[in-house]
């Protein structure tokens, strides 16, 4: 059996980064899973349903930046600043 993971980087020449930003986070909400953990068949009969056959209905945008910076961050600078909350975190 070969993994979703290997079948993209080993075989399918997926860099480090294209697969952390793009095919791991498909995977994750696809067929609900990690990449070593799915078949390659599955994540290609997945992708092929939802992403090919539905393209109208796969609308998605890829954060330009950190998502801490250019959404959380200033989501709580706004909270905080109507008094709603005071967020802590790492």
């Amino acid at each position: 059996d070969v993994s979703a993971v290997t079948l993209f980087k080993d075989y399918g020449g997926v860099t480090d980064p294209l697969y952390d930003e793009l095919v791991a986070p498909l995977l994750h909400v696809l067929p609900m899973g990690p990449g070593y953990d799915i078949s390659a068949a599955a994540a290609l009969s997945c992708f092929h349903v939802f992403a090919l056959q539905s393209r109208g209905a796969f609308d998605v945008r890829w954060c330009r930046g950190g998502i801490t910076e250019k959404i959380f961050r200033p989501w709580q600078e706004r909270l905080e600043a109507r008094g709603n909350v005071v967020l802590r975190g790492g």
